[in-house]
C-alpha cells in the first residue's frame, strides 16, 4: 500500500482520536494551534495550499500524541496499565502523523534536497522531544537538589524548544528562505520556545507545583529570591508536601517578577534574531507572536 493511501486511510480515525483525547489534554487544548500558527506565518491565503495544511495537521496531531503520553505519565492516579495504553496510542497517532507529514512533504514542488531536510528535522525533533520528556519525568516527584536554571533550560529546551523550532523551520523550508534567513529563524525558534515554556510554566505553576513537577519556580535560583527560612522550608517539604511551595510562591512578588523578567528576556532574544532579515510580512508576523507569548 502507498504512504500517501495509507494516510488516506487514517484521516478519519485520526480525526476522532483526536477529537476524543481533548478531554484528557485539559487546558492545554489551546496549545495544538500554537504550531500551526508559527507555520502558517510564512504563507498567505494564495500561498497557502492544501498540501501545506496536511504539514499542519501533522504539527496539530504531532502536539496532540506529546501532550497525550505527558499527562498520562503525570496523572498519579493512573494504573500502569492504562498508562501504558494511553502511551502506546500516542505513539500510534505520532507514527500516522509522521507518514502524513512525509505524504504532505513528498507531493509540494520543492528541491529534493529540501525535503530531505524537513523529513531529516522531523525526525531529529522527535528524538529531541521524547529524550526531553523522558528526562522530565525522572525530575517530577524527585527529592529537591533543587535543580539549576541551566537544568532546566536544558530540559525545555529538548522538548518544548525544539516543537517549536520544527514548525519554523518547516515553515522556512517550504517557503524557499535562503540559508542565512532559515538560520536566523532557528535561532528565533529556539529562543522563543523557550519563553513559551516559561510562560506555560507561569500560568500553570500551581498545578505543576501541585502534581511535583520541578519547574522554573523551584530552580536553584529562582529559590535564592526567597529568603533563607522559605528557600529551606521549599527544599525540605517539597515534593513531598507541595501546598506548602504553592502557598510560598503566591506570596512571593519577587518570585514572580523573577520569571516574568526571564520570559522577557527569552523574547527580546528571539526578536533581535530577526532584525537583519528582509523587511517581509511573515517577519512582521513572527514579532507580534512573541509579543503574545509576553507573560
Amino acid at each position: 500500500m502507498k504512504t500517501s493511501s495509507f494516510s488516506n486511510a487514517l484521516n478519519k480515525e485520526i480525526a476522532r482520536f483526536v477529537a476524543n483525547e481533548r478531554g484528557h489534554i485539559g487546558g492545554q487544548a489551546h496549545e495544538i494551534h500554537t504550531m500551526n500558527l508559527l507555520f502558517g506565518a510564512f504563507f498567505n491565503k494564495t500561498t497557502l495550499t492544501h498540501t501545506h495544511r496536511e504539514i499542519m495537521k501533522s504539527l496539530q496531531g504531532f502536539e496532540v500524541q506529546t501532550l497525550i503520553v505527558d499527562k498520562a505519565l503525570d496523572d498519579a492516579n493512573i494504573s500502569a496499565k492504562e498508562c501504558a495504553k494511553r502511551a502506546i496510542a500516542g505513539f500510534i497517532l505520532q507514527a500516522a502523523m509522521t507518514d502524513k507529514f512525509y505524504s504532505a512533504i513528498n507531493k509540494l514542488k520543492l528541491p529534493s534536497g529540501i525535503k530531505f531536510n524537513a523529513i531529516k528535522i522531523w525526525n531529529e525533533t522527535l528524538l529531541h522531544i521524547y529524550f526531553g520528556e523522558g528526562i522530565d519525568v525522572l525530575y517530577t516527584g524527585k527529592k529537591i537538589k533543587p535543580m539549576s536554571l541551566k537544568e532546566y533550560l536544558f530540559i525545555i529546551r529538548e522538548s518544548t524548544a525544539k516543537f517549536i523550532q520544527l514548525s519554523l523551520m518547516l515553515g522556512s523550508l517550504c517557503s524557499k528562505k535562503t540559508k542565512n534567513e532559515a538560520d536566523l529563524i532557528q535561532k528565533y525558534g529556539l529562543a522563543l520556545g523557550l519563553a513559551f515554556q516559561i510562560r506555560d510554566d507561569f500560568y500553570d505553576r500551581y498545578k505543576d507545583l501541585q502534581e511535583k513537577k520541578q519547574r522554573v519556580f523551584v530552580t536553584k535560583e529562582a529559590l535564592q529570591k526567597l529568603d533563607s527560612v522559605k528557600r529551606n522550608l521549599v527544599i525540605k517539604s517539597y515534593p513531598k508536601v507541595p501546598q506548602k511551595t504553592i502557598n510560598i510562591v503566591k506570596s512571593s512578588p519577587t518570585l514572580i517578577r523573577y520569571v516574568k523578567n526571564l520570559n522577557r528576556e527569552y523574547l527580546d532574544n528571539a526578536v533581535s534574531h530577526l532584525k537583519s532579515l528582509p523587511d517581509e510580512p511573515y517577519k512582521h508576523k513572527l514579532i507580534k507572536i512573541a509579543e503574545l507569548l509576553a507573560i
